[in-house]
């Protein structure tokens, strides 16, 4: 006999017409699924993901505070500003955003709204079961004021001193040496982090003769020939070499950088933001495409490199794929000539008409040779922290070329990026916390000290940014509870960290114009955060 009840033992179970019997469960149940969702998601939200706002532009450009959105009409290039909210109780002349690439100044509509700041992810928990890393972008309280909320980039990590030396970090652990601080050591941050300076594919439509919405500007692309009759750098389908021998193009600043200064873009309506800071860490990149066989490629750049002298020696270094696919990197003499082969590996002939990517990096006292997004070789070296307090800054500009040799080819999405450069000093020059400012001869500053629990932050706007460098005050309960009433500036207690940033869940909407409320979220600009 079957002990599965029959359809009419069911249906007899079912409390009868008129009882309010299942109607009081089924609303006793969904109050407890409400109660007990809402415990999960406080649960959820306090131990395990929290999502913030981010506020302001000190991590900009890789997060972004509230900002404006300018789209070039001529080259098209988007970018990010810091427009500020107009006042109505003073009027002034409409803004312009100048375009990064192309130089034209752009007319911002009149009641323009700023769009609002990322909306981020953070991992709460990561830090209660893994030690904090170099690098990771965290969220914290502020030591000035615990009640308000910091997203900054871990620079310093427990129990090292700190150096901020010619835009570069250095550390020294237990055994008191100090080493440059790579972000290259994770690529994927490196790739996040670099700020362009010029990208080929935009060119403006009018060449840079002519006028827009009554603005008329000059522009010129700031790649420039040695052998004119060999090459057309037109731009919009490339830059070709039509010769046979060798043939090569040189990188001009002066046409690349708006008023000959090098403020980020995001920063153009600052008035005290850093103009000239030099730039010696680049990126050099170009995607190649051969007409025939045998072809040969170089890309160069200038630094100081590995000369410990107090006045170093710019020299070349220069990142060759010859005709075999064989690829080296080499410090040349800019006297002598002569040259030192500094790493060599193997990436592979180029095949007639197929693009490759080639790319040459000079970031944190290393160089790099990557094919297609693979690292081919590669070459660092360090120098001892008395000559790098010692040496002189870097040149404002490298010399930049790319050559090439054996067939005719096309150089197409020819890019040149700078890395982040940590400023010593702030926008009115007071000195930074670990920072070391090179005046002549004159050398200011001490390197930062941290303690077993407290780490030093920030943000990738460096000239921007108020972070460690800068905090003059801590917080009374804080220096109490946490610092024993000693006045430690600059540095954020362990207690203090929440965790770490990991996704931009929810970028600056859209609208339907300039001026309309933000109606749709930009997925395209949904990304993890490196």
């Amino acid at each position: 006999m079957s002990h599965f009840p029959t359809p009419a033992a069911l249906i007899e179970s079912a409390p009868a017409p008129g009882s309010g019997r299942h109607s009081d469960e089924s609303i006793k149940d969904t109050f407890e699924s409400i109660v007990i969702a809402f415990i999960l998601a406080f649960v959820f939200r306090a131990y395990v993901v929290e999502a913030f706002v981010i506020p302001t532009g000190s991590m900009a450009p890789t997060l972004l505070g509230q900002h404006v959105t300018l789209r070039c009409p001529e080259c098209g290039y988007d970018f990010k500003a810091d427009l500020p909210e107009s006042d109505s109780s003073s009027p002034r002349t409409t803004p312009k955003g100048v375009c990064p690439m192309c130089h034209l100044a752009i007319p911002i509509a009149s009641g323009t709204r700023l769009s609002a700041g990322d909306r981020i992810l953070v991992h709460k928990y990561l830090y209660s079961i893994t030690e904090p890393k170099r690098w990771d972008v965290v969220v914290f309280k502020n030591p000035q004021d615990p009640k308000v909320n910091f997203i900054k980039r871990l620079i310093g990590l427990p129990n090292e001193q700190l150096w901020i030396i010619d835009g570069n970090i250095y550390t020294s652990g237990a055994d008191g040496q100090f080493t440059i601080a790579r972000k290259s050591d994770r690529p994927i941050v490196q790739r996040a982090v670099w700020q362009p300076i010029y990208h080929s594919q935009f060119v403006p439509l009018d060449g840079g003769t002519g006028g827009v919405r009554g603005v008329r500007h000059a522009w010129a692309t700031p790649w420039i020939s040695e052998e004119p009759d060999d090459w057309s750098l037109e731009g919009r389908s490339g830059y070709q070499f039509k010769g046979s021998g060798r043939g090569a193009i040189h990188f001009s600043f002066e046409r690349a950088v708006s008023g000959g200064n090098t403020k980020y873009a995001y920063n153009q309506f600052m008035d005290d933001d850093h103009w000239g800071e030099p730039i010696e860490d680049v990126r050099v990149a170009a995607m190649v495409q051969p007409a025939g066989p045998g072809l040969d490629v170089t890309l160069q750049t200038t630094s100081r490199l590995d000369d410990a002298s107090s006045k170093p020696t710019t020299r070349l270094l220069a990142g060759r794929i010859d005709a075999k696919g064989q690829a080296t990197l080499q410090a040349i003499d800019p006297v002598t000539k002569a040259s030192r082969e500094l790493a060599k590996g193997e990436a592979g002939a180029f095949a007639p008409g197929t693009a490759r990517r080639v790319e040459l990096w000079y970031v944190d006292q290393e160089a790099s040779l990557w094919v297609d997004g693979r690292r081919v070789c590669q070459w660092r070296f360090d120098l001892p922290i008395s000559a790098i307090e010692d040496r002189a800054p870097p040149d404002r500009f490298p010399e930049i070329s790319i050559h090439v040799e054996g067939a005719a080819a096309t150089l197409r999405e020819v890019e040149v990026d700078r890395d982040l450069y940590y400023s010593s000093s702030g926008s009115r020059g007071e000195l930074a916390e670990g920072g070391l400012v090179k005046v002549g001869d004159q050398r200011i500053g001490t390197a930062k000290e941290l303690g077993a629990d407290e780490f030093f932050c920030m943000g990738d706007n460096s000239p921007r940014s108020h972070d460690s460098r800068f905090w003059q005050t801590v917080n009374p309960w804080i220096r109490l509870r946490m610092f024993n009433e000693v006045e430690r500036r600059g540095v954020v207690p362990r207690k203090l960290m929440i965790g770490r940033a990991f996704f931009v869940y929810f970028p600056a909407p859209f609208g339907w114009s300039p001026t309309s409320n933000p109606v749709f979220p930009n997925f395209g600009e949904m990304r993890m955060i490196h």
